[in-house]
C-alpha cells in the first residue's frame, strides 16, 4: 500500500488525540500545515473551525476550551504565523486552559540558510507551556508510530495533572499532499498500527487523598481556627463557571461557619440562583475606606479562586496580619503580596466538604461565639446593603451615559443563565465595582490570566461557540481597536454574539492613576485618542451597529439583539473623565455615610 509518510503519521497522531478527548479544533490555512490539516478534516469525531487569522484563531480555541472545559487543537502552519499564537498561549498558561498547538516546520536542515517561513519554533513557546515537544520528521515505522503514542500519553498526563496549552512542532518534509506517495508499506504494517493504537491505554489521573490531607498540620491548624474564632472571612477570587459545584460549596461553607463571603464579580457567586446574604458584593466600596480597612481584623481569611480584580481588597489583603490561606486545585500562589500563610493544592469542593465534615463531628458553637459571629456578619451585611442603597440613589441618578450605570443595566436585562464576557481594564473592574447580586445564574467569562485587552472578541466567540448560548461581551474602545478583525469570523462560521462597546475614545483606565496629573503627556501618550467611526468598521463585516441615545433605547436594542442573527454591537459614547468623577463621588460618600459604622465593628 503507498502512502504519503506526513499524512500516515498526522492521522494517526489525531486518531490518539481523538483517544484523549479532543472534540474541536482550529484550523489556519497554510502550505506546510497540510499534512495536519487533511488529517483533522478527515476526522469525523472533530469539529473544526477555519480561521484565517492564527491570533485569532488561538484566542477563539481559547474561548472554546474555557466554555467546554475540555482540549482543543490549535494549529498552523509554519514562520511567523506561529508567533503569532504567542498572545493567547500566555493566556492560556496563566489561566490554566488546555490547549494542544500543533505548529508545521520546514525540515530542520533549512533553519539558518533563509529559506521561506522559516523560523526557529523549538521550544518557541517555552516559557508559557505545560509541555513543549518537537517530534523530529515523521518515521512510518514500529518505532516512529510508537512515538506518536509517548506523545499523546505525555500530553494526556499534562493535561490532567498540571492543565495549560502544549506545544508540539511537526516538521515536514515535502510532498506535503496525502497522493503524493512516499513510502509503501504492508498490510501486515497496517493492521499492527490499528491493533498498538486499540491496545494503547492512557493512564487515569490520581485524585489525591482527602482523607490524607484532613490529617495534615495545616488542615488540623484551618479547622482550630475555623471552631474557634470569631471573625472569618472567605474570599472568592475570578472563577470562570465551568464548574457551579465549586461555588455552591464555598456559599455553604459561609453559611455553615455564619461568616462574610466577599465575592469578585468573575466569581460567579453573586450571580447563582439561590442568593444569600452572607454574599458582600460591594467589598472593594467597603475596602477603599481606610477606617474601614484599618478595622476588618479577621482571624483568618480563606481565600478560593484567582487573584481578586479589585485592588482596594488587594491593598487590604497586602496589610493584614491575618493567616491567610490560599486554596486552589494545583496549589497556584494566587497571591501579589506574598503573604499568605500557606498554599493549599486542594480542590475547594474536595477541601469544604472535609472541613464540613470535621465541623460536623465537632458539634455546635459556643452560643457566646455564635453571637459574636453573627455581630461580625452583620457589620458586612449592613455595610452592603447600605451601598447597595448609595448605588441606587447616586449612580442609577446620574446622567445618561455614565459608565457605571452600564454595569447593572446589562444585569438588568441579561436573559437567564446567558454568558457575560468582561474585557480587561475598565469594564471588569466596573463590574467588580458596581455590579449587584442577581438569581439569574449569569456565567461570568474573562481573560484575568495575564490580563491583557487583546483577543477578548475571538475569546467571547469561542465561549458562544462551544456554549451554544447567549453570549455578551462588554469592552472598551481600545480593546475592541486590537480585536476588530475577528469579526470577520461571524460570518463565515455563523456566529452570534451581542457587543457593548463603551467608547470613551481613550484609554480610560489612565483617569484613575497618578499619571493623569501630567497635562499634555498624560493625553498624547495614555489617553491616546483614536477618533475612529466604529460603526461604518463594524458595517464593513457585515454586522449590526447602533449608538445609544438612552437607556430606553439600550433597553430595546438589547433585548432584541437576541433575536437576530450575527454580531450586534451596541455602542455608548461616554467621557472617561466624567465617569471617573462620578466613581470618585461615590466612593466618597460610601466612606463618610459608613465611618459610623466603625464602632460596631471594634467592639466585640
Amino acid at each position: 500500500m503507498k502512502i504519503n509518510n506526513n499524512n500516515f503519521w498526522s492521522e494517526a497522531l489525531i486518531s490518539e488525540f481523538i483517544k484523549i478527548g479532543v472534540r474541536k479544533a482550529t484550523v489556519s490555512p497554510g502550505s506546510r500545515n497540510t499534512p495536519i490539516t487533511l488529517a483533522l478534516a478527515k476526522a469525523e469525531e472533530i469539529k473544526k473551525y477555519a480561521v484565517v487569522d492564527e491570533r485569532i484563531s488561538a484566542f477563539f480555541a481559547l474561548g472554546m476550551a474555557k466554555a467546554g472545559g475540555q482540549p482543543v487543537i490549535v494549529e498552523c502552519t509554519s514562520g511567523t504565523a506561529t508567533a503569532e499564537l504567542y498572545p493567547a498561549i500566555v493566556e492560556a498558561f496563566f489561566s490554566r486552559i488546555p490547549l494542544i498547538i500543533l505548529t508545521a516546520d520546514r525540515p530542520p536542515r533549512f533553519l539558518g540558510y533563509g529559506a521561506n517561513q522559516t523560523i526557529n519554533q523549538v521550544d518557541i513557546f517555552r516559557n508559557h507551556t505545560r509541555l513543549s515537544i518537537d517530534a523530529g520528521l515523521p518515521q512510518v515505522t514500529s518505532k516512529g508510530i510508537k512515538k506518536i503514542f509517548d506523545i499523546t500519553q505525555m500530553v494526556y498526563e499534562v493535561l490532567q495533572n498540571d492543565p495549560g496549552p502544549v506545544h508540539i512542532n511537526l516538521p515536514f518534509e515535502e510532498p506535503l499532499e496525502p497522493r503524493s506517495y512516499t513510502s509503501e508499506v504492508s498490510e501486515n504494517f497496517i493492521a499492527s498500527v490499528k491493533k498498538l493504537s486499540a491496545n494503547n491505554k492512557y493512564s487515569q489521573f490520581k485524585v489525591k487523598d482527602p482523607a490524607r490531607f484532613s490529617e495534615s498540620t495545616e488542615f488540623k491548624e484551618i479547622l482550630n481556627l475555623v471552631i474557634n474564632s470569631v471573625r472569618g472571612l472567605i474570599i472568592a477570587g475570578p472563577n470562570e463557571t465551568g464548574n457551579p459545584d465549586c461555588r455552591e460549596s464555598i456559599l455553604e461553607l459561609a453559611e455553615s461557619l455564619d461568616i462574610p463571603l466577599l465575592a469578585d464579580v468573575a466569581s460567579g457567586l453573586r450571580f447563582l440562583r439561590t442568593q444569600s446574604s452572607n454574599i458582600i458584593a460591594n467589598a472593594d466600596s467597603l475596602l477603599r475606606s481606610e477606617n474601614i480597612n484599618w478595622a476588618v481584623k479577621p482571624d483568618f481569611i480563606l481565600q478560593f479562586g484567582r487573584t481578586v480584580t479589585s485592588k482596594a481588597t488587594l491593598k487590604f489583603l497586602s496589610t493584614t496580619r491575618s493567616p491567610r490561606y490560599v486554596i486552589n486545585q494545583f496549589g497556584d500562589k494566587f497571591d501579589p503580596s506574598q503573604n499568605a500563610k500557606a498554599y493549599i493544592a486542594q480542590h475547594p469542593t474536595t477541601f469544604i466538604n472535609a472541613l464540613l465534615a470535621e465541623l460536623k463531628s465537632a458539634g455546635p458553637l459556643d452560643s457566646s461565639l455564635q453571637k459574636k459571629r453573627k455581630k461580625w456578619l452583620n457589620f458586612f451585611k449592613s455595610a452592603d446593603s447600605k451601598i447597595e442603597e448609595m448605588k441606587r440613589t447616586v449612580i442609577s441618578a446620574t446622567r445618561f451615559p455614565i459608565e457605571s450605570r452600564i454595569v447593572n443595566e446589562i444585569i438588568n436585562l441579561a436573559p437567564e443563565g446567558c454568558n457575560i464576557f468582561l474585557s480587561n481594564s475598565t469594564p471588569v473592574r466596573d463590574f467588580d465595582y458596581f455590579a449587584s447580586k442577581s438569581n439569574k445564574n449569569l456565567h461570568i467569562f474573562f481573560n484575568r490570566g495575564a490580563s491583557g485587552i487583546d483577543g477578548i472578541i475571538s475569546t467571547a466567540f469561542g465561549i458562544a461557540a462551544a456554549s451554544g448560548k447567549h453570549t455578551t461581551v462588554v469592552i472598551g474602545d481600545q480593546a475592541f481597536q486590537h480585536d476588530i478583525g475577528s469579526l470577520a469570523m461571524a460570518n463565515n462560521l455563523g456566529l452570534s454574539i451581542t457587543i457593548v462597546l463603551v467608547n470613551n475614545n481613550s484609554g480610560g483606565i489612565f483617569y484613575a492613576l497618578p499619571v493623569s496629573e501630567y497635562g499634555e503627556d498624560f493625553k498624547k501618550y495614555f489617553v491616546l485618542p483614536q477618533n475612529l467611526n466604529f460603526g461604518e468598521i463594524v458595517k464593513g463585516f457585515s454586522a449590526y451597529h447602533k449608538l445609544m441615545p438612552s437607556w430606553q433605547y439600550f433597553k430595546r436594542e438589547y433585548l432584541t439583539s437576541f433575536e437576530r442573527e450575527g454580531v450586534k454591537v451596541l455602542q455608548f459614547t461616554t467621557n472617561a473623565d466624567e465617569s471617573h468623577q462620578i466613581r470618585k463621588a461615590f466612593w466618597e460618600k460610601v466612606d463618610s455615610t459608613l465611618s459610623t459604622e466603625i464602632t460596631t465593628l471594634l467592639t466585640r
